[in-house]
């Protein structure tokens, strides 16, 4: 489908952000149909060890086999849609808490009471439903459409997934420290509008940041399923010296060997935040066309693991950021709604990741 090019275009219609049917439509059109990154794969280290989780109206559990292979099914027994598992743990046998339906590693029916004299039932039928699942290093990957033709998720990312890969986002010596979940009174695709601006909003939500960062430099590029945004440091000389609370979180943001920041962006909702000790991922769950859930895990290098301080000062650091984003998402969620505003424009020098996640969006609800 051809655009019109962002010197030219206009920014989608308020009705995207604020109208249930499209909500409704993304669903399926979107969050089915495209590689979802639901976590880690630390999170079920062992045989028997699962973990549960929802995106877009599909409840997941994902399991380790004796195998030792990861698998996803829908966390719905086959009996009467009643969930199977709940948060995280270690189980020999899934069991459904309403009638004790079971089901083993595999998904298959183990067995339930009560059965006698039912006809016409074979167990093989009435396993737990399978999800596809893949892997992209430690990150766990489900795609709910059984249908869809799409590669695996190292396909799916393509030379992005490659760019990734150059900014060490696959990175082994990273460990899993922390989830700390936002709740946001916006649309889901107003979260991301904001990330992807090649940080256009920054001089004005972020002034701390900002003063770590040489934002003349600062600069994006785009692939086929995701974007990335690049900034070196800001010159010693220039950036925050250690003194108040702010300086000393915004040092040991950065800390480490030098590198600036590097911020990706994977269609259609997972963010990756790469700095030298640590890295941060935000997965962004709709939860209606007003209403977001966004979770932040954070990720350390094994020297940092058990520097409990260090790691509160950059979850210090990340969270007074994400606050100041939140804040500006919620009252352009609420502008949205104003009979004087229907679309804007872009700035073409910086929004080229905005217009391209538009494209995106767009191609997947029309179909195309």
């Amino acid at each position: 489908m051809a655009y019109a090019p962002i010197e030219e275009a206009n920014t989608p219609p308020s009705s995207w952000y604020l109208s249930p049917q499209v909500a409704e439509l993304e669903k399926v059109a979107i969050f089915h149909n495209n590689w979802q990154m639901i976590g880690h794969a630390s999170q079920a280290p062992n045989a028997g060890d699962y973990f549960t989780g929802s995106v877009a109206d599909i409840n997941y559990v994902v399991v380790r086999g004796e195998d030792g292979q990861l698998r996803a099914f829908h966390n719905i027994c086959r009996h009467k849609a009643a969930p199977v598992a709940e948060g995280s743990g270690c189980v020999q046998m899934f069991e459904c808490m309403y009638h004790g339906w079971q089901y083993d590693h595999e998904g298959r029916f183990r067995g339930a009471t009560k059965l006698k004299g039912i006809k016409n039932f074979k167990a093989q039928d009435y396993g737990l439903v399978p999800i596809r699942l893949d892997t992209w290093g430690q990150f766990v990957f489900i795609l709910a459409d059984p249908t869809s033709e799409r590669g695996s998720v190292a396909d799916w990312l393509g030379e992005g997934g490659r760019k990734m890969e150059a900014c060490d986002m696959k990175a082994p010596d990273l460990v899993h420290v922390r989830t700390v979940p936002y709740d946001l009174d916006c649309n889901w695709k107003v979260f991301n509008d904001n990330y992807l601006d090649t940080c256009y909003h920054c001089p004005f939500a972020h002034p701390g940041l900002c003063e770590a960062l040489d934002m003349d430099e600062y600069h994006s590029v785009c692939y086929e399923h995701n974007s990335f945004q690049f900034s070196p440091l800001a010159p010693p000389e220039e950036r925050p010296q250690e003194g108040g609370e702010w300086d000393t979180i915004t040092a040991n943001r950065i800390e480490g060997d030098g590198r600036g920041p590097s911020y990706t962006f994977v269609y259609p909702n997972i963010m990756v935040n790469r700095y030298s000790l640590w890295m941060g991922t935000m997965r962004v769950l709709p939860l209606g066309e007003k209403k977001t859930k966004v979770l932040m895990d954070y990720y350390v290098h094994t020297s940092k693991v058990d520097d409990k301080e260090w790691i509160d000062q950059v979850v210090m650091g990340e969270d007074i950021v994400q606050r100041e984003d939140m804040h500006m998402c919620d009252l352009v969620q609420k502008g949205l709604a104003s009979p004087a505003y229907d679309v804007g424009r872009y700035a073409p020098s910086v929004e080229e990741p905005v217009f391209h996640f538009h494209k995106l969006v767009h191609r997947d609800l029309v179909g195309q």
